[in-house]
Formats: C-alpha cells, structure tokens, sequence
C-alpha cells in the first residue's frame, strides 16, 4: 500500500495537476485525493498545498517526492535487470539517423553490432527532418542538432561536431575573396530547411557575435544535397566537417572565414523513456557510445562528458 501510495504521489507531483495523474493512472481524481489525505495523515506532515489553479509542494513534499523517486526507480531497475537477463536479445530494432551521418560513421557502428548479434534485426531508415520517435515507432534517434527542443525522449551526448562555411573552389575562383562576415552579405547562401534557424548564422570572432542573416533563393532539406549543389557552383553553405573532409583535402570546397568560429553541433542519441524502451534498444545504445568513444579516442580527442538529461 505504502509502495502504491508513493507511485500516485510521484504522479502528482510529475503532472502537476491530480486529475492528469489520475488519468494517466486509471482512477478518478477522488481516488487520487483521498490517496495523497491518506499518505500525508500516515506522515504526520502535509506534502502539497492545494491552490485553485496548482499544487505547490512543502518543503516536507520536496524530500519525500526525492526519496521516493529514487527508490521508484531503483525498483525499476532491478525488475528490468531480471527482465533483460531472463529474455535473449532478439527481435526487430527500428533507428532513425540524419543521412549525412548514416552514410559516414554509422554504417561500421551498425555493421559491427549486427556481427554481435546476428539474432537482431536492424532497420536503418535515413532522414534529415526531426522525425517524432513514438509516432512513426522508432526505436530511438541519432540527431545532430545545435539545439535540442523540449521533449520527453531522454538523450545521450556522444560527440560534438565542427561546422565550415565552405563554397567550391571555381566559385570561390569568379567570386572571391571573401574576407570577412559582411563579405558574404553580397552571395547566395544556401539554407538547411531543417535547421531551426535556417535563414541565420552565427559566428564568433575575437570574441564578438556577428549574425548572419540572409533571403536566399535555395532551401534544402539535405546536408548531402546542399553539398553537391555547392559544388555546383550555386552558392556558400554551412555544412558538418565530417562531411566535406574529403573534397577540402582535395581542393574542390575552400573553407571560407577560418578565422570565425561557428556553434558546434552536438551528436545525440535520443530514446523514449522506460516505459517504451526494450533491452534490444539498451544493448545498442551502450554498444554505440562504447563505439563512439573509441573513434573519439583513436582520434586523439577527449572524450565529451556523457550527460542523460530528460526533458519533461
């Protein structure tokens, strides 16, 4: 009882409203609020103030809310260790990832897993847009992004990723130099559609912000595609150094302004939380930033710290 009185009380507090809790719960609102009487009459202390429009908790609610978060998920955990050692590892893992990155790094990744276990079945599917995880039945996400919206995925750094503003070497050929920010006001400029700024750069020199903002006549929403068409001489564009690597060693991109500095990218790996997630899933995730880190290690660069926040 104690136990079912925790769980409604933690689902309270996470809705913020009793009747949201109680949906999610399966009771009616009463049930809820005769739950919560109980609890705080059992504790000798009251956990929630009751206004009209929200509950507020007391500093009393504050510790037993973090008490029994913890101990909910430790309970958690433990059943989902005996889950996981009492079901083999088999079955369909459905991923989503941006195509510049699933045409690069991650085919070893998924090459390498599949020869781990064969069992598994691994379906890749490659898109730039930010597909909703829980919609479309993905299992989990590798996004590369400079800001991550709110969600209620839970998300795992595994990399940070430098960007270049680069053009092809013909066109910086008829149109250059292109010496500083201001220069670029004067060309066309090739916008990621899938950017949450897609029409605006920001750049950093010596310590100032400059933005860029420009109209532009082009709006892709491929990484892959704005590349070929920079090639193709149509204008400058903002594209992930992991992917024009080669044709800067080549000489057909020119990296323009390298004294500027530009945002890094994040690399995340995103999943829905707990209730949706299988121990397939858990096996690649900690398959894939084993994988990640090494690169990252082979590479002669420090690993990033590995935070796991969970936007509500």
């Amino acid at each position: 009882m104690k136990l079912k009185a925790m769980t409604i009380f933690c689902k309270v507090v996470e809705k913020g409203v009793m009747a949201h809790a109680a949906e999610e719960l399966n009771i009616t609102p009463a049930a809820v609020s005769k739950v919560i009487s109980e609890l705080e009459e059992s504790l000798g202390t009251r956990l929630l103030n009751r206004t009209t429009r929200k509950l507020i908790l007391t500093p009393a609610g504050v510790k037993y809310y973090e008490s029994s978060n913890h101990i909910l998920n430790q309970i958690e955990d433990l059943h989902d260790h005996f889950f996981d050692m009492s079901n083999e590892l088999k079955g369909e893992l459905k991923i989503t990832a941006p195509i510049s990155y699933g045409l690069t790094d991650f085919p070893q990744i998924v090459a390498g897993f599949q020869s781990l276990h064969p069992q598994i079945s691994v379906s890749v599917h490659l898109h730039d847009a930010v597909l909703d995880l829980i919609e479309n039945n993905y299992d989990l996400a590798i996004r590369i992004q400079r800001e991550m919206k709110n969600s209620s995925l839970i998300a795992k750094a595994f990399d940070t990723f430098d960007h270049y503003i680069v053009c092809s070497k013909s066109y910086y050929a008829k149109h250059g130099p292109i010496n500083d920010h201001e220069a670029l006001k004067a060309h066309n400029c090739l916008a990621n559609s899938n950017s949450l700024t897609p029409n605006t750069w920001h750049l950093n020199k010596d310590r100032q912000q400059y933005t860029h903002k420009f109209v532009t006549n082009t709006q892709i929403n491929s990484s892959n595609l704005i590349k070929q068409l920079a090639l193709k001489d149509m204008g400058i564009c903002l594209l992930p150094k992991f992917l024009i690597e080669e044709e800067l060693k080549s000489g057909a991109m020119v990296q323009l302004l390298p004294d500027y500095r530009l945002k890094q990218a994040t690399g995340w790996i995103v999943y829905p939380g707990k209730k949706f997630k299988r121990p397939i899933v858990n096996e690649f995730i900690d398959y894939f930033l084993k994988e990640t880190s090494a690169r990252k290690s082979y590479k002669g660069r420090e690993a990033p710290v590995i935070p796991e926040p969970k936007w509500a």
